[in-house]
């Protein structure tokens, strides 16, 4: 299996959206209002602020102690790709807010097929 450093293009990674932190499948069949509104549901309910929503790319920030955390969520009928800009104390660093929010993006898109739009 690859890591998602591996399997992200060099292009994504300087284009700014920071450092690949893995990725999360979308189930088939979901349409992209579906995937947008179980990413921002995940987001804003873990406390992180939106900064960016577009079509297929949604931004979102979170700071907390020493923490800074700016996540890029590119998304499409087939995964969404997680990059993250993330700092403790000035230093790069991965905190486990990215990993909870990847768990519940996943829980949210298996449940948007039950949710009325």
């Amino acid at each position: 299996m690859l890591r998602a450093a591996d399997e992200a293009p060099n292009s994504l990674i300087d284009g700014g959206y920071g450092e690949p932190a893995g990725f999360v499948a979308v189930p088939a069949g979901l349409k992209a209002a579906q995937i947008q509104a179980a990413i921002l549901q995940a987001a804003t309910g873990r406390g992180w602020t939106v900064q960016e929503k577009s079509d297929g790319k949604i931004v979102v920030h979170h700071e907390r102690g020493r923490w800074v955390s700016t996540v890029t969520l590119l998304y499409d009928a087939s995964q969404v790709q997680v990059f993250s800009k993330s700092f403790r104390s000035g230093k790069p660093r991965l905190p486990d807010w990215v990993r909870f929010l990847k768990e519940d993006i996943a829980k949210d898109l298996v449940n948007a097929p039950f949710v009325k739009e």
